[in-house]
């Protein structure tokens, strides 16, 4: 029978390593029956492997069939106790007030705050491994130049332990195993220790803001790093809406235009071959540990390096087997990087190049497209196909703009990059270079132009409400199949097509969305504040927030719960944070109008009103046939009371006292549901509420029927 697939040892290697992570990381993360039936079937397959290797060993008939299934069955093994090591902590503590002491690793630097990573920890003196996330905030609003990366710093914190949970996977990727917030005057320096990195990136940086206007200096300087936390939300969404976001990003894009002009450097002055490939070597290290090691950059250091070797020594590339040896040696420094989009993308891109690009390429050429068009275009088509169910799982989004933006701005984006990348350096050791920023300033002016252009563009942009992972590793399988299938092009044609149907049909039914109804749901609470979702009897969604701080925890409920439509917001406890939020809800739903209490009105800015209408309410008002009341003191709500479709209920904000839960209960004393956060005895004052809808951590003296377990 004839091979459907020529399997490359080197990729079947790193898909047992990556199987292995999955597995394992998933049931210690998610603790459900169907990881734990999961993992149970995937140990049996490799018992059963186990036993293939000893029965071939024992006929000897095929060594090479041998030392595949070993190569499989060590893998596999190797990807389980990284993916176990790395999300174990080796300490026992619990979250407490603690005297902290560490090392400052790495620093970023918001508008309010600044986010501080802290390794070689200590706590009241005794030594503990992992690494503590400090939010520090400065009150008085100026820019911190007290912490900087490789400072020994130390605080009185309230820790918190980091759970073990897929809601922490972005903590656990970069080993963050405790958090604290504090603020910014509380912590001491100890010492002063800058890291070399640090002093690069700081000269670097004070040049830009020099020689560069304000968004272009923080463009260039995240084009360069990757970090983006000098620039305004405004400015990346404009990239990220155009489909330009990853050259914010540094990734392969930038690694291959940096080697690309090295080599043709070193040809130009005809540099001996081995020379030049060492040089290049320290450089792409160099530049790889100046942008933290990210796994993008990871990935594409390591497939240059292959190809420059296989180029300089006649030896033929293969891309397949240098993604693969990449995606290995990446994911034994860090197993969990397999759960970064940083990472998934980098890798869906490449090889959705590697596959897809010639095939789009000779359809463009029989429909008489110019060759170096149909080249551009067949590799912005394969990379938006290849990472399309991706973007959909991470993002709740497919762009399709992208496939144009990229065809026009890339370009001239290459050659911005190697002259601001040439500079920046230069001008470290030669100030006066710096003068011909004005050069890379005049293209990055084009780029933001073009950008503005296609985020204008929304038609080619669709909402995805969720995806599913099995989606996900099916559309992994069809780019692998049409590219190294070895069957006929008629078999590979059916295959396809039937693949893409289920992925299509999938996507379809997962994403119905809710149909509104008088009904009403709280999704979730946030780590303060909580929130409900309202259906009116004129088909109006009214999403009421109450406190909330934490944007992200609405917005992926609300996929998660299918809410097609928002048409109004209501806010109760309102704060400074709710603008990230209802910035982040503007973009995905047509919201008609903000109502919040006119006591915040001379709190608020103009520009909230760019993202919806805002409507300041008094004491009491309606929306169709629901009614609403806020509790309030001289500046801040603490209560909101709604009539919603014969039930009564009452929303608590978090600070709420006793007093005013008193001042409530006089006037109305029994609810049908009561949102809450407080742990005080309700029965005590006389509230009375059919349920008490709040955070399973929160405990009661009185008998409480738990109506949402989230």
């Amino acid at each position: 029978m004839k091979k459907i697939f020529n399997l490359r040892p080197i990729l079947l290697c790193a898909i047992s390593l990556i199987v292995g992570i999955v597995v394992v990381t998933n049931y210690v993360l998610g603790k459900t029956v169907f990881n734990l039936v999961l993992l149970i079937l995937f140990v049996t397959a490799l018992v059963v492997l186990l036993s293939v290797c000893i029965f071939i060993n024992f006929k000897n008939k095929s060594a090479k069939h041998f030392v595949l299934c070993v190569l499989i069955l060590v893998f596999s093994v190797v990807g389980m106790i990284g993916g176990l090591v790395s999300i174990n902590p080796t300490n026992n503590l619990t979250s407490a007030d603690v005297e902290m002491c560490g090392v400052v690793d790495s620093v970023k630097n918001y508008d309010n705050r600044t986010v501080v990573n802290v390794k070689n920890l200590s706590f009241n003196g005794e030594k503990t491994s992992g690494n503590l996330e400090l939010v520090l905030f400065n009150y008085d609003g100026s820019v911190n130049e007290k912490i900087l990366s490789g400072c020994k710093i130390s605080a009185n914190i309230n820790l918190v332990v980091v759970e073990n949970n897929f809601d922490n996977i972005n903590y656990l990727i970069n080993n963050i195993n405790f958090k604290s917030t504090a603020n910014l005057e509380e912590v001491t320096v100890l010492e002063t220790n800058l890291m070399f990195k640090d002093v690069v990136k700081k000269s670097i940086k004070n040049n830009l803001d020099k020689f560069l206007n304000g968004t272009n200096a923080s463009v260039a300087y995240s084009v360069l790093f990757g970090e983006k936390e000098n620039m305004s939300a405004s400015t990346y969404d404009v990239f990220k809406f155009s489909g330009l976001a990853h050259i914010l990003a540094v990734s392969g894009l930038h690694v291959g235009f940096l080697v690309a002009m090295l080599v043709a450097f070193f040809k130009l002055i005809k540099c001996n071959k081995n020379v030049s490939n060492i040089i290049i070597f320290l450089i792409l290290l160099l530049y790889a540990y100046l942008c933290n090691f990210t796994p993008s950059v990871l990935r594409a250091m390591i497939m240059s390096m292959v190809l420059i070797i296989s180029k300089s020594y006649g030896k033929q590339y293969d891309a397949l087997n240098s993604l693969s040896l990449s995606a290995i040696i990446v994911l034994l420094i860090n197993p969990l990087y397999i759960y970064s989009v940083g990472f998934q993308l980098s890798f869906v891109c490449v090889l959705s190049i590697i596959t897809l690009s010639r095939p789009i390429k000779q359809m463009l050429k029989k429909i008489k497209c110019p060759n170096a068009l149909s080249s551009s275009l067949a590799v912005s088509l394969s990379v938006n196909l290849g990472i399309m169910c991706v973007t959909a799982q991470s993002f709740n989004e497919i762009n399709f703009i992208s496939v144009f933006s990229n065809l026009i701005v890339l370009p001239l984006f290459s050659v911005c990059f190697n002259i601001l990348f040439v500079i920046s350096f230069l001008g470290l050791i030669l100030p006066f270079i710096n003068y011909l920023l004005i050069v890379p300033n005049l293209l990055l002016h084009f780029v933001k132009l073009l950008a503005n252009m296609f985020a204008e563009i929304n038609f080619l942009n669709f909402k995805v409400f969720k995806f599913s992972y099995l989606l996900v590793a099916l559309s992994l399988f069809l780019i692998y199949f049409i590219g190294y299938a070895l069957a006929n092009l008629k078999f590979k044609a059916i295959v396809s097509c039937v693949i893409i149907l289920v992925i299509v049909s999938g996507a379809a039914i997962i994403n119905i969305p809710t149909k509104t109804d008088e009904s009403f749901y709280t999704t979730s609470y946030t780590s303060s504040g909580n929130y409900l979702v309202l259906g009116t009897e004129k088909l109006n969604t009214i999403l009421v927030l109450n406190g909330v701080e934490t944007q992200k925890n609405v917005v992926k409920e609300l996929n998660n719960k299918n809410v097609g439509k928002i048409d109004y917001v209501v806010i109760s406890n309102f704060s400074n944070k709710d603008y990230n939020l209802i910035s982040e809800l503007s973009k995905n739903y047509d919201i008609k109008k903000v109502f919040v209490n006119s006591i915040y009105e001379s709190r608020m800015f103009s520009g909230f009103n760019k993202f919806a209408y805002v409507s300041f309410t008094d004491e009491s008002f309606e929306i169709d046939d629901v009614k609403f009341k806020h509790y309030f003191n001289y500046n801040n709500d603490y209560a909101l009371k709604i009539e919603h479709n014969n039930n009564l209920i009452l929303m608590l904000s978090d600070d709420v006292s006793k007093n005013q839960v008193m001042s409530i209960v006089f006037e109305e004393l029994q609810y049908d549901y009561v949102f809450t956060n407080k742990s005080f005895d309700f029965l005590n004052f006389g509230l009375i509420s059919k349920y008490f809808v709040t955070n399973k951590n929160i405990r009661f003296q009185g008998e409480i029927i738990y109506l949402f377990n989230n």
